[in-house]
């Protein structure tokens, strides 16, 4: 199997290197050579006895299959000037259906709860007094805001570094990334460099007086999405020993590599809760019950708007809808018990996208992309392992399931299985 998964890495390098020239030049190259070579390659892996592999090895089979054709598949279509359709989104990016369809259930089960929190959180706006986001294009409040920020995001970084010695023994992981404060407005990695960039104005605000706030739950979050979900992910999956497809961040693994990352973005809380002597280092010990319960509300405030948006996309992809209809549809979201949340989210989504489709009335691929974030693959491998291993599972060996996670970029489908193989060896032992 070394020879074709070398032979896909070529392929799939040569796919790559092409959208590097068109993103130079604005101009596409001849590839009808490179799709020829692809397409008859895809057939030898298709026709490919693998009798012989084991279990484990047809995982990773199937998943250089699957990569190496969703690679080839956005080429040909980009290259012949095919469309992209709603339905062709969900092979190119491997989200399951299923995860795009609890959309709607779980906004029904979840607007009271958020109806409620809206409304308490407004009784109390104002007590802690006015802060201000902060105003970084001003040169002398940006330099003492990265200098604040550099100085936090190191001691919380250091710090939890140690706490993952003590959990997942994955802090050596953690210490390879360099992490640094930024002016951008998101937060971001740099897998190249190893660097991870955590938004100044997303963890710091500014007062009356203006002192500089440290925003704790949100660069705690940052930490746990960036650099334990995203950072420790790309990390441990450069070992050589995997196929090129599993090393490199493509499309059909997007999905997955979000999903990971939302995982380690709430666990990083749960550790800190289970750990009083780390909050103590950070100095939270007599703030974190509020931090913890701030993060839960923000979580769901935030999980409600996000999958509203991404029900909302789903809603401006069906083409058997006029703007009138899609508007009144997406308002729907946001009511209950007779009161809208968010009356004006149907109109806004609908005007912000006008010009969002092609000439054939499919909503743009780069829009549909945000539907990746629905996809549940670390959730639904967690159900697994606690109902076919025990419940305590994961907490008593977070060592080893944390380095099968985050080991390789999978596709959701490829992911499971992955799941699915880890259990049934631990089964057997």
């Amino acid at each position: 199997m070394e020879d074709l998964y070398k032979e896909s890495e070529q392929i799939i390098k040569g796919i790559q290197n092409v959208y590097k020239f068109r993103s130079r030049t604005r101009l596409m190259p001849d590839v009808r050579e490179l799709l020829k070579n692809a397409e008859k390659f895809l057939e030898r892996l298709e026709s490919q006895n693998t009798n012989n592999l084991t279990s484990s090895e047809k995982i990773v089979f199937n998943e250089v299959k699957r990569q190496t054709s969703t690679e080839v598949e956005i080429l040909k279509r980009d290259f012949s000037g095919t469309r992209f359709d709603y339905e062709v989104v969900f092979k190119v990016f491997s989200i399951p259906r299923e995860d795009v369809d609890e959309l709607k259930p779980w906004l029904d089960a979840n607007i009271g709860k958020v109806k409620e929190l809206i409304d308490s959180s407004f009784k109390n706006f104002g007590e802690s007094g006015f802060k201000n986001d902060l105003s970084v294009d001003i040169p002398e409040l940006a330099e003492r805001a990265k200098k604040f920020a550099h100085q936090k995001i190191n001691k919380y970084a250091f710090t939890i570094a140690e706490l993952l010695d003590s959990v997942s023994k994955t802090g050596d992981l953690l210490r390879k990334l360099k992490v640094h404060p930024t002016t951008e407005e998101r937060s971001y990695i740099n897998y190249t460099f190893k660097r991870v960039g955590i938004s100044i104005k997303d963890i710091t605000e500014e007062t009356e007086d203006g002192e500089l706030i440290l925003k704790e739950e949100r660069l705690i979050t940052l930490l746990g999405h960036e650099c334990m979900g995203h950072g420790m992910n790309f990390v441990l999956s450069q070992d050589k020993n995997l196929p090129f497809v599993l090393r490199d961040d493509l499309a059909s693994s997007l999905p997955t590599m979000e999903s990971i990352a939302q995982h380690y973005a709430n666990l990083i809380f749960e550790d800190l809760k289970n750990h009083c002597e780390v909050q103590e280092k950070l100095g939270l010990t007599e703030r974190f019950e509020q931090i913890y319960k701030k993060h839960k509300e923000e979580e769901l405030l935030i999980e409600f708007k996000n999958k509203r948006y991404y029900h909302a996309l789903t809603i401006l992809a069906d083409k058997t809808l006029n703007t009138q209809q899609k508007i009144e549809k997406i308002n729907q979201l946001s009511i209950t018990e007779g009161r809208s949340v968010d009356p004006f989210f149907g109109l806004q989504v609908v005007m912000n996208h006008k010009n969002s489709y092609d000439d054939q009335g499919n909503l743009q691929l780069g829009v549909l992309r945000e539907l990746i974030y629905c996809a549940r693959p670390v959730k639904k491998s967690l159900e697994m392992i606690s109902a076919q291993l025990g419940q305590d599972y994961y907490a008593q060996n977070r060592q080893e399931v944390d380095k099968m996670f985050l080991t390789g970029f999978y596709t959701s489908e490829g992911f499971v299985e992955k799941t699915q193989e880890f259990i049934r060896e631990k089964r057997k032992a």
